[in-house]
């Protein structure tokens, strides 16, 4: 049997090498590709892995020194909200800068920090008199300094006017929402 080449089996064989061309190439893009990216992304994050677990062994960390830092992280980020403890530091810096507290107010509802899990964010309404700007430089320098975290989002004040002017500080402080165990 002797096969005759005419217009007919020539477009055959071009459509067929065109859907056989066509077939590879989708079922590469669509078959192929997405494996060898999860393949690679995978190898990349077990690297990442290897390369975080040999920083730790590096770090040589006694538990002792873990357990310190564990301690001022807890300082840092009480396990419950204490308010009436950081009111007292907030108190004790005003006292210690010449500043009078005369309004405070808790500003909104807790909220869990959007940023970091497991961690609630307060937010506080302080209102101070002082006589010297300073003062008040060196008391916001202060909150900053405090063991627990503390962070001022706006701060407003008034000078020139009077012998004491006035500032009203808005404050957020931060606690755990569970404790970080050992």
């Amino acid at each position: 049997m002797r096969f005759n080449w005419n217009k007919e089996s020539a477009i055959l064989l071009i459509l067929s090498l065109f859907i056989l061309i066509g077939g590879s190439y989708y079922g590469y893009q669509l078959l192929v590709q997405p494996a060898r990216e999860t393949a690679n992304s995978s190898s990349r994050i077990l690297s990442n892995q290897d390369t975080l677990l040999k920083q730790v062994d590096s770090l040589n960390l006694s538990q002792q020194s873990l357990l310190n830092q564990l301690d001022t992280l807890n300082a840092s980020l009480p396990v419950t909200n204490n308010s009436s403890k950081w009111l007292a530091n907030i108190k004790k810096l005003a006292d210690n800068n010449n500043l009078v507290i005369y309004l405070f107010n808790a500003v909104e509802s807790t909220s869990d920090n959007e940023e970091i899990e497991n961690v609630e964010t307060h937010s506080y309404q302080l209102e101070v008199e002082y006589e010297n700007v300073n003062e008040l430089d060196k008391f916001v320098k202060e909150i900053y300094e405090l063991t627990q975290k503390t962070d001022i989002t706006s701060i407003s004040y008034e000078t020139g006017q009077n012998l004491s002017f006035k500032a009203t500080i808005f404050l957020n402080t931060y606690n755990q929402t569970s404790d970080l165990t050992e």
